[in-house]
């Protein structure tokens, strides 16, 4: 999914997240957010279970408004490392910084007309195996960060470019990686933060970026593909996952 958009103001983007990704129409309000001679971008993506996919999720019994989702090979539960059903993050897309997910990954970029500087950090959220007919969690566990990384192409003070690789997996079971690819470029002549690249069926991703202190804002998001579960993830990322922000 390819979005451009510009800034959406931060209280519509906090109110209204199911217009979140409309395009908006240009204002000469926002562009002293955009200081040519400092410029900040902390951006973000997620990867994340939603709590309502068709065919997929189902009501985590004993937890009311909770859901839950199968696993590969649920009939072989009784091995170690197979089956079961895993809580889903309870949630749809959010531009909270915070929000539940299986992947985050984080890259904060400065740029000036002297230097430019950038650090990246990932996490993993919380994995839970629960029993699929009482609803009791069974074991926990966090998958490992090690292959989720931002390295830097190229860097001036005009552009800072960032290549980005996110693979994590159920820590819990055998199961395939959760795949992300993608270019963050971050330009202080052009005006705009942009991420191209590719990403699984399953599950959604969602891509953010805010701006000298002011956002978040949107910057790509996409559902499950139709029909996709956990099945999806075999293969690497096949779809494309794109956005940009004009200031």
């Amino acid at each position: 999914m390819r979005s451009s958009i510009y800034l959406l103001p931060a209280l519509a983007v906090a109110f209204a997240h199911a217009n979140i990704g409309d395009p908006a129409k240009p204002s000469s309000e926002l562009s002293p957010r955009w200081d040519s001679s400092q410029v900040d971008v902390v951006f973000w993506i997620k990867a994340f279970i939603p709590k309502d996919v068709a065919d997929v999720t189902h009501p985590w019994p004993k937890h009311p408004g909770e859901t839950m989702l199968s696993g590969l090979w649920q009939w072989l539960e009784w091995l170690p490392k197979s089956g079961g059903c895993f809580a889903t993050d309870q949630r749809t897309f959010a531009s909270s910084v915070t929000a539940s997910a299986r992947m985050h990954s984080q890259a904060s970029v400065s740029i000036s007309a002297k230097k430019y500087t950038w650090s990246h950090i990932h996490r993993c959220g919380q994995t839970l195996k629960v029993d699929c007919d009482d609803g009791k969690v069974k074991k926990r566990g966090t998958a490992s960060t090690k292959d989720m990384k931002f390295t830097l192409k190229s860097g001036s003070t005009k552009k800072v470019v960032l290549n980005y690789v996110g693979k994590a997996n159920n820590p819990l079971v055998i199961a395939p990686n959760i795949d992300v690819v993608g270019t963050l470029t971050i330009d202080r002549v052009k005006k705009l933060v942009k991420f191209e690249g590719k990403v699984d069926e399953f599950p959604a991703f969602e891509a953010y970026a805010t701006l000298n202190g002011f956002g978040p804002y949107l910057v790509a998001k996409i559902g499950p593909k139709k029909g996709g579960g956990p099945e999806s993830l075999k293969g690497g990322a096949n779809r494309k996952f794109a956005g940009t922000i004009y200031i």
